[in-house]
């Protein structure tokens, strides 16, 4: 049968087999193979972004428990005597020369997801013991966050003396 074949054809059906051979063979094993391997690549890409997403979820823990902590001294706790502010402004007042004028609390605000609360205290005294009472309230005490400072002077008409006003507005943070 081969005998009666010329080279020419021979060569012509050894081309065709061999395209059917790469043919099968591709569909048998080739696509298979790149098949699988494209699983792994998936695999091992799901993998290493587990291991970024657990380091990455332990950094934003770490974030979070640092940020609890700093948040932790702006929460309003009436109950624990540091941080109950007209306990600490009367203590202060008392020990540094300074009358408590008036305490006010303003209206709570929602700010995002949390509830702020703004009170004021006015102290009155001489200008250094006001600044005493501020330094004190930003760094010696966690009563909340200082946000705003509002100094008045006044004469009195019938002492013919000067006043001076400290208006000391004290922020804290309402959990829900």
């Amino acid at each position: 049968m081969f005998k009666n074949i010329t080279y020419r054809q021979k060569f012509q059906y050894l081309g065709i087999g061999t395209i059917l051979v790469l043919i099968i063979s591709y569909q048998l094993s080739i696509s298979k193979t790149i098949r699988q391997y494209k699983i792994y690549k998936q695999y091992n890409s799901a993998v290493l972004s587990k291991n970024g997403d657990q380091n990455s979820l332990q950094m934003l823990q770490s974030r979070n428990t640092a940020l609890d902590e700093i948040l932790g001294r702006f929460i309003l706790d009436t109950i624990d005597r540091s941080k109950n502010l007209l306990g600490v402004v009367g203590g202060f007042c008392a020990e540094n020369d300074l009358k408590l004028k008036e305490y006010k609390p303003n209206p709570l605000v929602q700010i995002d997801p949390v509830n702020v609360i703004t009170r004021s205290v006015t102290v009155e005294g001489t200008f250094i013991n006001c600044l005493k009472f501020l330094h004190h309230l930003e760094t010696g005490s966690s009563v909340g966050r200082v946000g705003s400072v509002l100094f008045k002077s006044y004469t009195d008409p019938g002492k013919n003396k000067t006043f001076l006003n400290c208006t000391v507005f004290v922020q804290n943070l309402i959990p829900d």
